[in-house]
Formats: C-alpha cells, sequence, structure tokens
C-alpha cells in the first residue's frame, strides 16, 4: 500500500505535467490564434526583422504539447502495472490509447510546422503565389482539425477505460471516477455533434473532463493511490 501510494504522487505529478502544458498550449495559444480570419498572414507578420510573436507562439504551444507528451505516456507506463490489476485486457487497451493519442499529436505538431513553414514563404510572396499558398495553408489547418477531432475521440475512450477501472479498484476515488465517466460521455457526445457540423460550445462538453482531471491529479500528488477505508 505504501509503494501505491507513492507511485500515486509520482502520477499525480505527471498528470498534471500533461494536463496544463497542454491546456495552455492548444485551448490557451493554437486554438485563439489558428481560428481566425487571415491567420496565415498573421503568422507570417514579421516585427523589426525578427520572427513574429505569432509564429514564435506557436512554436511555444508545440513545446508545451511535447511536454503533455512526455508527461502522458510516462503516467500511462507508469500507472499500468496497477491498472491491470482490475482489468487486465483494459489496462492494455488504455495503454494503447494512449499510444495512438501520442502518433496523433506528433502528426498535429507537424502540421503546425508545415503551418509555420507556409508562413515563412507567404511573407516572401507578393504575387499570385499566395492564393495557392493560403489554399495550401487551409487543407493543411483542415486536416489538422480532424486530426483534433480524431484525437478527441481517442481522448474520450482512453478516459473511459481509465476512470472505469478506477471505478473497479479499491481505491478511494469513487466520486471522481463516476465523475470522470460521465465527463468521458460528453467529450464523446461533443465530437458526434462536430462530426455532424453541429456547434452546440464545445467549451461546455470539455470543462467537465478538465476539472475532474485536475482534481484527480492534485488528488493524486496528495494522497497517492489511497485505499479505501474498511468498516
Amino acid at each position: 500500500m505504501i509503494s501505491n501510494k507513492k507511485t500515486g504522487r509520482y502520477a499525480g505529478a505527471l498528470f498534471l505535467i500533461a494536463l496544463i502544458p497542454y491546456v495552455i498550449g492548444q485551448m490557451g495559444i493554437l486554438e485563439n490564434l489558428l481560428y481566425v480570419p487571415d491567420y496565415l498572414g498573421k503568422i507570417s507578420e514579421e516585427v523589426e526583422e525578427i520572427i513574429s510573436e505569432e509564429r514564435q507562439l506557436i512554436g511555444i504551444a508545440i513545446l508545451l504539447k511535447w511536454i503533455s507528451l512526455t508527461a502522458m505516456i510516462a503516467f500511462a507506463i507508469l500507472v499500468f502495472p496497477i491498472l491491470r490489476k482490475f482489468g487486465n485486457r483494459l489496462a492494455i487497451a488504455y495503454l494503447a490509447l494512449r499510444l495512438i493519442e501520442f502518433g496523433m499529436l506528433i502528426i498535429g505538431s507537424s502540421k503546425l510546422l508545415t503551418l509555420v513553414s507556409l508562413s515563412e514563404n507567404y511573407a516572401d510572396n507578393f504575387n499570385a503565389n499566395r492564393d495557392l499558398l493560403e489554399q495550401m495553408a487551409s487543407v493543411i489547418l483542415i486536416e489538422w482539425q480532424w486530426i483534433g477531432f480524431t484525437y478527441m475521440f481517442t481522448f474520450a475512450l482512453h478516459c473511459f477505460t481509465f476512470y472505469y477501472l478506477l471505478l473497479k479498484s479499491h481505491f478511494d476515488l469513487r466520486p471522481i471516477s463516476i465523475a470522470g465517466l460521465a465527463a468521458s460521455v460528453l467529450i464523446m457526445a461533443n465530437v458526434v455533434f462536430g462530426i455532424l457540423g453541429l456547434n452546440i460550445g464545445s467549451f461546455y462538453f470539455f470543462a467537465p473532463i478538465g476539472i475532474v482531471e485536475l482534481i484527480l491529479g492534485i488528488w493524486l500528488l496528495i494522497f497517492g493511490f489511497r485505499e479505501k477505508q474498511r468498516e
């Protein structure tokens, strides 16, 4: 039990490292920068012959997501031996989903880096080539968005699997597990609505899982995988 507590505290630290940089990079930077008119022109702007603030922000966002990726995989590997005690196949599925997410985020990052490279060409072209670059950038952004949809569906599946295993466990995490399962269903619903072209307001679908995961990370950091109190 002591070992589980220590492992849980390490896991909590990794969980927060995976969560916080991702939220800052994705929601705090990328969505505010790329979902605007003339985003390619904004990225390509230069100030006093140095790289523009917008391109620097994209680089920072990608670095934050890579930090999150590293912590995400480390967390999954760390908790895998514990989770498999409550469902070996589901634990393997959880780890596999995490690895798939890792691959998707790497592909998504490469799309963003390509977009930055296009912006550099965009800044140097003042003729018809700009139209072609804008079309190419639009295609890349659409691909990035669909990778994001696929990633979020995979994310919802891994969350559902993870919180179901926690619910089955003998750890004192039942309320968090139930909240995590409900939040996972909301994410799946939002992805389905997005595929159908229904914009209902994704913030209200994603906010619950963010709150649940923040609470879980803090809980694990303080208490670790604490056993349920037996009567």
